[in-house]
């Protein structure tokens, strides 16, 4: 059986100890041995990351300083609720906006310049 397999192996939630991405290639030998081969030097982008920004993008492309959940939510509905979350904790994580209230009427403000 000649066969080729590659893919990228990350764990992003667990309780496992997180790792870094690796990508991984398969390969059958011509002697019937199997080929196994890493290598960690790739970097992977999440929905949440390609989120953030969009996100980013459109609020300097709109010069919008305040905003909610809902109003990022219905403009960018293609990434799922849950993903917009992720982004949004991950862009107040670095400091690029606040929030102010608790869950659904919760308001962010942009810190400064991105």
């Amino acid at each position: 059986m000649n066969s080729n397999i590659s893919g990228i192996l990350s764990i992003k939630k667990s309780w496992f100890k997180q790792f870094k991405p690796l990508k991984f290639d398969i390969k059958d030998t011509a002697d019937n041995k199997v080929l196994l081969s890493f290598c960690e030097n790739i970097e992977t982008k999440s929905k949440s990351d390609e989120a953030e920004k969009v996100i980013i993008q459109y609020l300097k492309e709109k010069k919008i300083k305040k905003f909610t959940r809902k109003e990022i939510g219905n403009k960018f509905n293609k990434f799922g609720i849950n993903t917009i979350v992720t982004a949004l904790q991950n862009l107040e994580n670095k400091k690029f906006i606040v929030s102010c209230g608790k869950t659904n009427d919760k308001i962010y403000t942009v810190e400064g310049d991105f």
